[in-house]
């Protein structure tokens, strides 16, 4: 049963997610710093996301995204499935779902090491494919470039928020184990129009999500007042979204957000929609660990201290075992 869905199963059509300026953050004095993260933390606390607006991202880069997410996913199903997720606990290549031998959604997940190093970290066939593509693999690295050192920027904010020493989150994110994510939702045909949901709803498992979609729409966040809130697509304004580590880091204080993708529209069914985030996730033998800024008087951790490779082994099992369970 979907338990959220039937608590609130219509988003609400006005949007409530604040816009904000991140100008001052990056060209203004301390004072200006601080009043940015002052409206990041209450972002976080009264809704669990935000635009931000007036980044160091580059326009261009963001047209490009999407210029290549249209390139990839134009192309014949069996090239795309040259970099299919082998089911042996590697995160990231090409995802495809079907529903009467249709695509009804697809995405590839990829990391700025795939881009860069080909032959490193892939298996050979995927190896094969970013080595026989090498203008795509460069012209996405370059974008991939602007939007870390945005996100660089953004973590710098979120420790002001917290109370944190400023490098904290800046230096947990050292190794740029980042991951991008394209996806693509094919037109529905008539028949498939009584789906549901194009994404049903979950929360992301790393730090923040950096999210990019187009004027399609259909993404809705489930705010911290409990309702579900479609998300209008802002030219060139990334959405952030916490994920499930900031839920360590706070001791549920700023817990994940949930979200999901919806149909939208009757006439958005008939549409091709396409989008694309950043996952940035801490380094590899990081320790996450509640942030004592984040802790009444008295008040104990929720979560003990964990690795990062050690917290993302245990995410995929469950998730081989929830999948297994639905088969």
């Amino acid at each position: 049963m979907n338990l959220v869905a039937n608590k609130c199963s219509t988003a609400n059509a006005s949007n409530s997610i604040p816009v904000i300026d991140f100008q001052p953050f990056l060209t203004g004095d301390y004072s200006s710093q601080k009043a940015v993260a002052a409206k990041l933390e209450r972002a976080m606390q009264d809704v669990g996301c935000f635009y931000l607006s007036n980044t160091s991202v580059s326009l261009t880069a963001v047209a490009q995204v999407f210029t290549l997410c249209k390139y990839f996913f134009a192309l014949p199903s069996s090239e795309k499935e040259q970099l299919l997720i082998p089911p042996d606990g590697s995160y990231h290549g090409y995802i495809v779902k079907r529903a009467d031998g249709k695509i009804t959604s697809e995405k590839l997940s990829i990391t700025q090491e795939n881009l860069q190093s080909p032959s490193v970290g892939v298996r050979d066939q995927r190896s094969q494919w970013f080595e026989e593509h090498p203008q795509f693999c460069n012209s996405l690295s370059q974008a991939y470039g602007s939007f870390q050192d945005t996100m660089d920027s953004i973590f710098l904010a979120l420790a002001i928020a917290l109370d944190a020493p400023e490098n904290y989150f800046k230096d947990l994110h050292s190794q740029r184990n980042d991951s991008m994510l394209l996806h693509h939702y094919p037109p529905l045909a008539p028949t498939q129009e009584s789906v549901p949901m194009r994404n049903t709803e979950h929360i992301d498992y790393g730090s923040l999500s950096f999210l990019f979609q187009d004027e399609v729409g259909g993404l809705e966040v489930y705010t911290q007042t409990g309702n579900w809130v479609a998300v209008q697509p802002i030219q060139n304004t990334p959405l952030i979204v916490l994920g499930n580590v900031m839920s360590r880091w706070t001791n549920d204080k700023y817990p994940g957000t949930m979200h999901r993708v919806s149909l939208a529209t009757a006439r958005n069914t008939t549409r091709e929609r396409y989008s694309f985030g950043l996952f940035p996730a801490p380094d590899e033998n990081a320790e996450i660990t509640c942030l004592e800024s984040c802790l009444a008087p008295n008040e104990k951790p929720k979560y003990p201290p964990i690795l990062t490779h050690e917290y993302y082994s245990q995410g995929f099992e469950a998730k081989l075992k929830q999948q297994k369970q639905l088969d």
